[in-house]
């Protein structure tokens, strides 16, 4: 129902670069069909994630089966601390494993300066991710591929 969802708080802002979900266990036949995604900076204010051509409320394909993984990209990107995986359908039950994609928010680098009547010069920004694909914005677990490099 649109009561029920999945919510993963990450800990801090994250920029969220995409999704993949799986349906349940061998054992069972669950999946999660389509869902949405919503996200918060506080846990408390949410916002349903949009398309960036249309800017409706966004309906992501999700699993036709319970074993295959599915990923959907965000572009644009979600920069949020916690995520919601809300299912519009499911096969049986609704039942999904998720693993979030993306890196640490871009933190802005200063260098302080004297004499000048702007103290603070602004050198670049920075952010921490695990590894990339060659999708813009895909961000994939370094111990899955053995690499590790920065998101843009």
């Amino acid at each position: 129902s649109a009561n029920e969802w999945l919510e993963i708080d990450l800990g801090g802002k994250r920029n969220i670069t995409g999704i993949v979900t799986k349906g349940s266990s061998p054992k069972y036949n669950y999946y999660v069909k389509s869902y949405q995604v919503q996200f918060s900076r506080d846990g408390k204010n949410w916002k349903i994630y949009k398309s960036s051509s249309t800017k409706e409320e966004k309906i992501f394909e999700g699993n036709s089966d319970n074993y295959q993984e599915v990923s959907n990209a965000f572009i644009p990107p979600i920069l949020a601390r916690y995520l919601r995986v809300v299912p519009q359908s499911w096969n049986q039950r609704a039942a999904l494993k998720v693993e979030v994609l993306g890196c640490q928010a871009l933190r802005q680098k200063y260098m302080e300066t004297e004499g000048q009547d702007n103290p603070k010069v602004f050198l670049g920004v920075t952010s921490t991710p695990t590894a990339f694909t060659t999708i813009p914005g895909i961000v994939i677990n370094p111990d899955k591929t053995g690499k590790a490099s920065c998101c843009s």
